[in-house]
């Protein structure tokens, strides 16, 4: 999705975000009264932190993992975040995946199958927040 942007983007946080917008709905993350999405990014800053990466990344990342199911606002934010928010529907919820020519889907889905996603995906959000049902919409 990033090349298809014809843009420059950082694929290293990119790839680091992606791998931590769930975290909030790990027990070890999830705080008692924030969404999981803050939890995650709450995670990715510490993360972050640790290994000095620059402030303006920090923010980035945290803007990323925060809006990655919220629609409407990642368009106005540095690439990074429109592309996680993007990466997700696609993942989630098959939202652009025409765009992709048939063989590269065919690849993707053969090495990732999508058996029993939507049960599973249910039940990990179920359990990341059913502790604070409050934080969801």
């Amino acid at each position: 999705m990033g090349r298809q942007t014809g843009q420059k983007f950082d694929a290293e946080l990119l790839f680091i975000c992606a791998a931590f917008h769930d975290f909030g709905l790990i027990k070890k993350f999830s705080s008692a009264t924030d969404r999981f999405e803050v939890d995650s990014a709450n995670a990715v800053r510490q993360f972050l932190e640790h290994h000095g990466v620059p402030n303006a990344r920090i923010q980035t990342a945290w803007d990323a993992i925060s809006l990655h199911t919220t629609p409407g606002i990642a368009a106005y934010k540095p690439l990074e975040v429109e592309l996680l928010y993007n990466g997700v529907a696609l993942d989630s919820l098959g939202v652009g995946y025409e765009t992709f020519p048939a063989e590269v889907r065919t690849k993707v889905v053969g090495q990732f199958p999508r058996v029993n996603f939507k049960k599973e995906i249910a039940e990990a959000f179920f359990h990341g927040f059913e502790h604070k049902p409050e934080t969801t919409v």
